[in-house]
């Protein structure tokens, strides 16, 4: 699957430049409305440095950096190629977990990849913070302290397209990752798999990027229109807007990569996805001219410009209609939507 490529980003174009990025590079990213690729944004990093001396250099330096609780790990089937995905029945997933120290995750993947048709082995989203505490000092990232910081540790495997709400800054630290993307509008494009229930919890796309079947998915043939593609090599850097489907595949025998999240200031006190699904139980079952005159009020009062549900409403009056509803209107309605919820059927 041929894509264009992302462009790059200038970064000696950030504003207000001060040596380490700073504010400038986050306001940076915000602004941008599609993804970016970063060359060479952190080659200096510790673990970047010794990724290029060898895997097992790399993981001699984040065993230095753990804390010894244990790691959420798995291992996914030879058979799978891989693949992080589901059973073919969609009951379960392709792949087995559990907790484990660090260091027989590494003698786990260690082994496996000396193996002719190895198990893929991988260390998920792994919070930084708690498992890594000394790992972002020495790593730093500005962001003026507004991101989240994770770790993804594995051996060559393929995480399906799926998309995230905060928006990210991925590192590569060590081996090479080919990412390739798609807007949020080509979810119909996509065949998203069961609501709710996905590896990492997220839906993902059905489609098997490296083994395409367009008889049952004829509709991929539109979103590889406006597809984008990425390899970076260590060092290298992706942007990744807030709701971008992206199809991750490791290509290394040992790779690293180093997330950062972070939400938009203006995001609000309810994640999207709790409306998302009250909307389903609530209206996705309507009769058509019930849903259709939904589809009309949720225009009005969210995703038409606010002015409009405002116009002739005192300050005083607009309550939830405010540009920022004051804390006693949020804490009024959220308890007046659980009220509801709880007599539910």
């Amino acid at each position: 699957m041929s894509l264009p490529s992302i462009h790059d980003f200038d970064l000696a174009a950030v504003t207000d430049y001060d040596g380490d990025y700073g504010v400038g590079l986050q306001a940076n990213l915000n602004a941008l409305t599609e993804p970016r690729v970063l060359r060479n944004f952190c080659p200096d990093f510790p673990l970047v440095i010794a990724g290029r001396e060898s895997d097992l250099a790399a993981q001699a330096l984040l065993l230095s950096e753990y804390n010894g609780k244990p790691i959420s790990a798995s291992r996914v089937p030879a058979a799978e190629r891989g693949r992080v995905f589901y059973s073919p029945n969609m009951q379960q997933f392709n792949y087995s977990g559990g907790r484990i120290t660090l260091q027989t995750f590494f003698e786990t993947l260690n082994e496996q990849r000396e193996k002719d048709e190895g198990e893929a082995v991988y260390m998920g989203s792994t919070d930084v913070r708690q498992w890594f505490p000394n790992f972002a000092q020495q790593h730093a990232v500005e962001l003026a302290d507004v991101a989240f910081p994770y770790l993804w540790v594995s051996s060559a495997c393929t995480i399906a397209a799926h998309y995230d709400y905060p928006r990210n800054l991925a590192c590569n630290l060590v081996g090479q990752r080919r990412f390739t993307l798609f807007p949020t509008e080509q979810i119909r494009n996509l065949y998203p798999g069961p609501f709710d229930f996905a590896p990492g919890g997220q839906e993902v796309s059905l489609v098997d990027f490296n083994a395409i079947d367009f008889v049952k998915f004829p509709r991929f043939r539109s979103a590889i229109e406006t597809g984008l593609s990425v390899t970076l090599a260590p060092g290298d850097a992706l942007y990744i807007p807030s709701m971008w489907w992206h199809h991750v595949e490791s290509q290394g025998d040992f790779n690293v990569l180093y997330n950062h999240w972070w939400l938009a200031e203006e995001a609000g006190s309810v994640v999207p996805s709790t409306a998302l699904k009250t909307a389903m139980l609530a209206i996705r079952n309507l009769a058509p001219l019930e849903k259709q005159a939904w589809q009309t009020i949720f225009n009005f009062y969210v995703f038409d410009d606010p002015k409009l549900a405002q116009e002739n409403l005192p300050e005083a009056a607009q309550r939830l209609l405010a540009d920022h509803p004051n804390s006693d209107i949020v804490r009024h309605t959220l308890d007046d939507i659980m009220r509801q919820l709880s007599r539910a059927k």
